[in-house]
């Protein structure tokens, strides 16, 4: 498990250089999206048991075809 923050002001899910520490989140991971922060979601990504916290002025944008979000 690991704390990760979003690193870019514009950035991409499934890239590393978006978060800090460098690496892509997984489940049982804690990650923040900071304020004025975009993270894009592709079609590809799995979500599962990762906890997000997006911060204000933070947000979280998705593409592709289809999302199913589960609490």
């Amino acid at each position: 498990m690991a704390a990760i923050e979003s690193n870019v002001t514009d950035g991409i899910w499934g890239d590393k250089a978006s978060w800090m520490p460098q690496q892509i989140p997984v489940t049982g991971d804690t990650v923040t999206i900071k304020a004025n922060h975009s993270i894009r979601i592709d079609n590809m990504t799995r979500l599962s048991g990762i906890t997000i916290t997006i911060n204000a002025d933070g947000e979280m944008l998705f593409s592709g075809r289809s999302h199913n979000i589960y609490r």
